[in-house]
């Protein structure tokens, strides 16, 4: 099915009626649609949920699994590039401060979204060979899921 969430909308005198049917068969499809041959989208999200069980990894080699995981298998990168997202994934954790005690504070869940000082700190390592800010919201999410929403076109 290559539907979106348009499909479930109808224009009525001039307002939008969302067909709630229609949004729940579109969503139960996206949901259990395969992404380059990982697994369906439900399973590709429970492994990014185990993944991300304990929050941000304490650990660099932790951490970099988790990224990369993020741009190869949950699909927070777009584009080809002339070298793997591996090396793209390590280039990402060397821009992380040494102890990463500054980032060890990011709470597993939080009320609300972090102050714009905060997010400056927490999303300057995304800046490689080029700015990755939705591979960084889409890490962040899964590291604080309350407190990071995801920005993405089909979410």
């Amino acid at each position: 099915m290559n539907s979106t969430s348009r499909d479930a909308l109808r224009l009525i005198d001039g307002r939008w009626i969302l067909d709630i049917e229609r949004a729940k068969e579109l969503i139960n499809a996206y949901n259990e649609s395969t992404y380059r041959g990982y697994g369906t989208n439900r399973e590709i999200d429970s492994a990014g949920y185990r993944l991300f069980r304990d929050g941000m990894a304490t650990e660099r080699r932790g951490l970099e699994e988790q990224i990369h995981w993020i741009g190869e298998v949950y699909g927070g990168v777009v584009g080809r590039f002339r070298w793997t997202w591996r090396d793209e994934s390590r280039r990402i954790v060397e821009n992380f401060p040494g102890d990463l005690s500054e980032y060890g504070s990011v709470p597993r869940s939080a009320q609300s979204v972090p102050p714009p000082e905060s997010l400056s700190t927490l999303l300057h390592p995304f800046r490689a060979t080029q700015d990755w800010f939705v591979c960084a919201t889409k890490f962040f999410f899964f590291a604080c899921p309350d407190g990071f929403p995801i920005v993405d076109s089909r979410v």
